[in-house]
């Protein structure tokens, strides 16, 4: 392999040197320019000099004159071919900067693809967490998506006093005296019930398990949003993020989100702007009351982020 690399790096120079010489056809025809010039050059002196004689010596610059205008022409095509050498190195600058025009172009798209790869790797990273977050949830004898599913279960059971008696009477198990009394009849209702009961009732048992996965999926959607990325392209990454949740977990992300300091506002607003709850089964979600409150949070929520202004930045275009 090294006497290769020797023999092409030897060939290398060869090719340079002829590259940048001249060719034997481009030094003959110097050459016999040249060599015509200096023969009528000397043609000239001779002629003049046998027909008119050193006697006649005035009568030279006469017969001089008679060329004038072969020398004006002369003049004429130096002149043209300094306008013409003039017009070649435009052209030439017009492509260097269309050349250079180019060059910024590659570049730009370069660093576009930068960045993109630098997004893509965070953001699957932060996927596969995610996933091995929802892998790693344990609350008793049930284990990853065990545990999201008893816990819609629970909540389900928490929101009227219609499922809870129903869900203890399948359990043979009496509802405890502090259980809700109400139904809750109307938005504001339901969201007085779910102020009051959602962290004594339901949050405490899973805290340690949903802490983090609830953090987690909200960094992930936001990171997603303050990205340098279109509109289009955050769309494209949320719904890959979106295709990832089961329907216990939109269950569960619909119902946190609207308690203040938990889900609400930050990720409200994320659930807003992505349609997060897009594939959500709400058919699960009763009392009816609920859905009208969560549609109603979701219409009205408004940007939260004081501080941070989302970057958005087409890179498609740029």
């Amino acid at each position: 392999m090294l006497w290769i690399k020797k023999i092409k790096s030897s060939e290398a120079p060869a090719k340079d040197k002829k590259a940048t010489a001249l060719s034997r056809w481009q030094i003959v025809s110097i050459i016999l320019t040249v060599v015509f010039v200096i023969g009528l050059w000397f043609l000239n002196y001779y002629t003049l000099n046998d027909q008119l004689g050193k006697e006649n010596i005035n009568d030279r610059g006469t017969f001089g004159d008679m060329f004038g205008a072969v020398n004006a022409l002369f003049s004429g095509l130096a002149f043209a071919g300094i306008i013409w050498t003039i017009l070649l190195q435009r052209n030439e600058l017009r492509l260097q900067r269309e050349d250079s025009k180019l060059s910024r172009e590659e570049a730009i798209d370069q660093n576009y693809t930068l960045k993109l790869q630098r997004f893509e790797n965070t953001f699957f990273n932060m996927l596969n967490l995610q996933n091995e977050i929802v892998k790693n949830l344990k609350l008793g004898a049930a284990e990853s998506r065990q545990v999201i599913e008893e816990a819609q279960n629970d909540l389900f059971c928490f929101l009227s006093v219609e499922n809870f008696a129903k869900h203890h009477r399948q359990t043979h198990i009496q509802p405890q005296p502090n259980s809700l009394t109400i139904t809750p009849q109307s938005p504001s209702n339901a969201q007085s019930l779910l102020n009051k009961f959602y962290h004594e009732k339901f949050y405490n048992k899973y805290a340690s398990s949903f802490n983090h996965y609830f953090r987690h999926l909200y960094h992930i959607f936001k990171f997603i949003y303050f990205s340098e990325l279109d509109r289009a392209q955050k769309n494209f990454y949320a719904t890959i993020t979106r295709a990832q949740l089961s329907q216990g977990e939109l269950y569960l992300i619909a119902f946190n989100m609207l308690i203040d300091g938990y889900g609400r506002p930050y990720m409200l607003y994320l659930v807003k702007e992505y349609d997060i709850l897009q594939n959500m089964d709400w058919t699960r979600v009763t009392p009816d009351v609920f859905r009208e409150l969560i549609e109603i949070e979701l219409q009205n929520v408004s940007y939260p982020f004081d501080l941070d202004k989302p970057k958005e930045h087409n890179l498609t275009s740029a």
